[in-house]
């Protein structure tokens, strides 16, 4: 009996700023091309996106969410509400990483516990690298 080959570990780009998710796409393609790369411009679709991926495949860590917080259509926040109502299976195969410009110190405290973790814009490449190593450690194996 053979298995399903494991789906490419991939991060999901969920902001409604251009110039913030281009300049993550650069250092992935840069550093990591073995990464697939989604994109949102909300949190409407990249909800949408999670649940997609987590229907696709049982995999745990196998999507990693970089998550904005003030976004038209559904802000972060909202996706974080709803995520959390999701499947089990979607909190096993997915993280989500709140990075965003403008928190006050009570929104970044509760971005981290409706979150996987928090980090602040802009993300170098350390960053995203520290990221990768926690929650998305297939995109490190070559």
């Amino acid at each position: 009996m053979s298995t399903a080959p494991l789906p490419p570990p991939t991060i999901l780009l969920v902001d409604d700023d251009p110039i913030a998710r281009y300049l993550i796409r650069r250092l992935v393609h840069k550093n990591w091309p073995c990464v697939r790369l989604l994109e949102a411009d909300n949190g409407e679709d990249g909800l949408a996106l999670v649940q997609a991926h987590c229907h696709e495949t049982e995999s745990p860590q196998s999507l990693l969410v970089v998550l904005d917080l003030n976004m038209p259509v559904m802000s972060g926040w909202e996706f974080l509400q709803r995520y959390r109502h999701l499947p089990g299976r979607c909190h096993q195969a997915a993280a989500v990483v709140v990075s965003s410009t403008s928190v006050t110190s009570h929104e970044k405290a509760l971005a981290q516990t409706l979150a996987n973790a928090w980090h602040p814009k802009p993300m170098f490449s350390e960053h995203l690298a520290q990221l990768l190593h926690q929650f998305l450690p297939t995109a490190l194996v070559v």
